[in-house]
């Protein structure tokens, strides 16, 4: 009997394990590169920010929403970790998004972990 299984058990290994060589057609991701068009700031905003845990982490939330959004030309954060305040200082065409969406946008992101204000 265990001469019958070890005899199952090598058929499997070597049918199973062996490959076809017959070309198959797989469906590869297409990467679209959407190209955004070059922001020309026309204005500037300093935004106090209270929740900010990390500078990385959350400066990346920050950055990647502001981006996401369009019309942002630049964003640089003032972050120390013992402060409760931190500062955004962000250039923006104000043609494409204002002041007061970037301050909702920035309140919504991460559960609402951030507070934002105009300083």
């Amino acid at each position: 009997m265990k001469t019958f299984y070890f005899g199952i058990i090598a058929l499997i290994l070597i049918f199973g394990c062996t490959e076809s060589k017959k070309s198959t057609s797989v469906n590869k991701p297409i990467s679209i590169a959407i190209k955004k068009e070059k922001v020309v700031p026309n204005s500037t905003s300093i935004l106090a920010i209270e929740g900010m845990v990390c500078k990385m982490g959350c400066g990346a939330s920050i950055r990647k929403a502001l981006n996401d959004e369009g019309g942002v030309a630049n964003c640089q954060i003032d972050f120390e970790e013992e402060r409760k305040i931190n500062v955004l200082k962000i250039k923006y065409d104000s043609t494409i998004i204002t002041q007061q969406k970037m301050i909702q946008l920035l309140s919504s992101i991460n559960d609402r972990q951030f507070k934002v204000a105009v300083q």
